[in-house]
């Protein structure tokens, strides 16, 4: 379903993402994992065709380019931004979930987010700002506009930062339910163990060093090690100290 091949990209002199290759089959979860400032993000922005790179981007097995991007085409592939106040523009919740049915002529926009809101525990916020609502609730509210399309291709940048652990633990069980080919970018490696079944790490030097099952990675410490998933630190225990490896929930 996507095939990224020899994908480079920079911002003026500085290399952002190195040669990056790798498919997706159609049904796929994956975990994109790497240290902040390792390139998830743009490489989601890149899959999701807002940025375009030195390499080729395959969409079911279509060329993705600046001129062959069809409304077809944003309808199939939703992305969340990690943070949810750079996407939010209406006035109501109602409003926001609605807006993308609206865009696409989706005839029964009522019914659709009523029973989305509904799913996602916002209907007591439908006639609310959403600017109000909490980090957590507006991610919800975003991911409700996004799913109530029926994308094809899930895109989700660091989708439980802002959340407690209350709803990030409904989040994970919303993951499992999805039937909806996923790529979620995180750096949480403890929570990623539980949101797919394969991984992509992505190191400090912006180049893929793993595509392959979770469990293997788990097993793999040089590679954690390399991207930045795995951290030594010093313990003060009573009267000594000694350093270990860590897995850290950041």
């Amino acid at each position: 379903m996507i095939k990224l091949e020899n994908m480079s990209y920079q911002y003026e002199d500085k290399i952002v993402l190195d040669n990056i290759s790798f498919d997706i089959q159609k049904g796929e979860k994956i975990v994109l994992l790497g240290n902040n400032g390792s390139g998830k993000s743009t490489l989601l922005r890149i899959l999701s065709a807002l940025y375009f790179g030195e390499g080729h981007y395959y969409y079911k097995n279509n060329l993705v380019t600046q001129k062959s991007v069809t409304k077809s085409f944003r309808k199939e592939e939703g992305i969340l931004f990690q943070n949810p106040d750079t996407m939010i523009f209406n006035p109501t919740v109602f409003d926001e979930i609605a807006f993308g049915l609206r865009e696409f002529d989706i005839s029964d926009i009522n019914d659709r987010v009523k029973q989305i809101a509904e799913k996602f525990f916002l209907t007591k916020y439908l006639e609310d700002s959403p600017l109000k609502l909490s980090g957590g609730e507006k991610q919800k509210v975003m991911l409700c506009a996004i799913l109530a399309l029926e994308p094809e291709f899930l895109l989700l940048d660091e989708p439980t930062a802002n959340m407690d652990p209350k709803t990030t633990g409904w989040f994970v069980d919303l993951i499992h339910e999805m039937q909806i080919t996923t790529l979620i970018s995180t750096h949480n490696i403890s929570i990623a163990y539980e949101m797919g079944d394969k991984a992509l790490v992505l190191n400090d030097k912006h180049q893929i060093i793993f595509d392959g099952e979770i469990e293997k990675l788990m097993s793999d410490r040089q590679t954690l090690i390399e991207g930045n998933l795995l951290h030594i630190h010093q313990h003060q225990h009573k009267d000594f100290n000694h350093s270990h490896y860590h897995m850290h929930n950041f």
